[in-house]
């Protein structure tokens, strides 16, 4: 797509969105956010492999566990790659989180095979069992900085499904997000709206997208993604938007963003705002003082947003506690 110029309304062409955007998750991806005492394990996972993607369609259920709730309160996010012995449990026993999202899942070589970066599984994974048993979850992040999303690369709709299918079924994932960069792509928004509706068929699956907001709100690609994949008949939980601080443009991003996913996933009346994630992304410790962590949890509560999360650098315990608050009013 042909990069555009920053236009009289101050919107910042797609391109300077996504690279600002993943270049700040990129840089401080190795840990979870804003959980005092997480102690990362940085060395990354290497050495080749993959995720078995059968082909043999599976049934669709007719009978099965309750939906899963969806996440709500503060969302730990885990760079599972880069932490491959994160302690779930632990983490949910002394700070009281419950939710958690575990990135990143991208295509393997031959584009149509799921992967831990280059490895088949992750040991994180055997952790979520633990955490359910204390009330909580955690759901997985296609996509992200370190690779293409599956749909990018695997061309076949059938093989595309697979490779979800054998991502989630170990756990039993109940939670998926994306955090693409390909929305100006039609074919691969198609092929991953495909896919994703007929595993939602199959099973209870919360599917969420992880995108940059600007003051502005959401990009226009990423606004059309949303809108076809709601027509291609998947349940769209809720929208993730990462913003820059400071925090009064990401308040101001959240307040364009609402309207603009209310319209493309043509939410039936009432507000949007429980449709609504926010992660600021922080490029320092000042960039969230406590003041501005008491205003993002007050305006997270009063609007009844999704969740609460956060990338970045990590920020001092004291505001972390505060955000960790957002865990206990929902």
């Amino acid at each position: 797509m042909s990069p555009r110029r920053l236009g009289a309304d101050g919107r910042a062409p797609r391109s300077l969105v996504i690279l600002a955007a993943s270049g700040l998750v990129l840089v401080t991806s190795v840990a979870i956010w804003a959980l005092p005492g997480a102690g990362p394990d940085d060395r990354p996972l290497g050495g080749p492999g993959r995720v078995a993607a059968s082909t043999t369609p599976t049934p669709r259920v007719t009978a099965g566990p309750t939906p899963p709730v969806r996440p709500s309160g503060f969302i730990g996010f885990v760079n599972a790659v880069k932490n491959p012995r994160y302690d779930l449990p632990s983490t949910a026993r002394r700070t009281g989180a419950r939710w958690f999202t575990l990135g990143y899942i991208t295509a393997l070589r031959d584009g149509c095979a799921p992967t831990w970066a280059g490895m088949p599984d992750n040991p994180v994974l055997k952790r979520v069992e633990p955490l359910r048993a204390m009330g909580g979850d955690a759901g997985l992040v296609f996509g992200g900085p370190g690779g293409p999303e599956l749909a990018q690369t695997c061309k076949d709709v059938r093989r595309l499904t697979a490779a979800y299918r054998a991502a989630v079924d170990d756990p039993k994932v109940r939670h998926i997000d994306f955090e693409v960069t390909d929305s100006f792509d039609l074919d691969a928004v198609r092929r991953r709206a495909r896919a994703v509706a007929a595993l939602q068929r199959e099973r209870p699956l919360q599917v969420t997208f992880t995108l940059p907001a600007t003051r502005d709100g959401l990009d226009p690609d990423d606004l059309r993604m949303l809108g076809l994949t709601r027509a291609a008949g998947v349940n769209v939980s809720a929208v993730n938007l990462l913003s820059s601080p400071p925090l009064a443009l990401v308040l101001k991003g959240a307040q364009a963003a609402h309207r603009q996913v209310s319209r493309a996933l043509r939410l039936p009346g009432g507000p949007a705002w429980q449709r609504i994630g926010l992660t600021p992304v922080l490029a320092g410790p000042a960039d969230l003082g406590v003041p501005e962590a008491e205003r993002l949890v007050g305006f997270a509560t009063s609007h009844g947003l999704a969740w609460l999360s956060l990338r970045g650098a990590r920020p001092t315990d004291e505001v972390a506690q505060i955000l960790l608050t957002a865990s206990r009013r929902t």
